[in-house]
């Protein structure tokens, strides 16, 4: 079995043990299924958010959802290239990278507010939003979404978050 596994500092449980293990060795393990954050259906349009490793739980989504938009924040462009060959394998996938720590700084609200028009749309439609990944990407993207509610849709969006089109899972 092949995994991501990011390490900085000594924050993670899971991943500083990963860390120190070495070729060979045997990890007993369970999956603990989150029964909140799932595709609402395997047809629906939806739309992925995600920085760094949150991206790994959309990657299982991506093979059985063809039909969805990615919006992706890391440090690099080569930072993207590990998961790359996951997101070719969906070819109606439409992917928004954000990178942070090159030439242009830009972050994935600055993707999705540059993509307002087509978000909004999507909201009125009934499609929904997953984010993954750290909480200070998630703040500044619900910050976003709102400006985009306030600017674009007669709704706000706390109501989306109640008709649970927007989920959420950040660390």
């Amino acid at each position: 079995m092949k995994f991501c596994l990011a390490l900085k500092g000594n924050y993670g449980v899971c991943s500083s043990f990963l860390s120190k293990l070495e070729k060979g060795n045997q990890v007993t393990a369970s999956i603990k299924r989150n029964k909140k954050f799932h595709l609402p259906s395997e047809k629906a349009p939806v739309i992925m958010i995600a920085n760094g490793t949150g991206i790994a739980s959309f990657i299982a989504m991506i093979g059985k959802n063809k039909n969805s938009t990615l919006f992706w924040g890391g440090r690099s462009k080569g930072s993207f290239d590990l998961y790359q060959p996951f997101t070719e394998k969906a070819p109606l996938l439409h992917i928004h990278l954000a990178i942070s720590r090159e030439q242009q700084k830009r972050y994935v609200q600055d993707k999705i507010w540059d993509q307002r028009i087509a978000i909004a749309y999507a909201l009125e439609k009934g499609e929904h939003l997953m984010i993954y990944g750290s909480i200070s990407m998630m703040n500044s993207v619900l910050d976003t979404l709102e400006k985009i509610a306030d600017h674009k849709l007669p709704i706000p969006l706390n109501h989306f978050e109640q008709q649970v089109q927007v989920l959420t899972v950040c660390y």
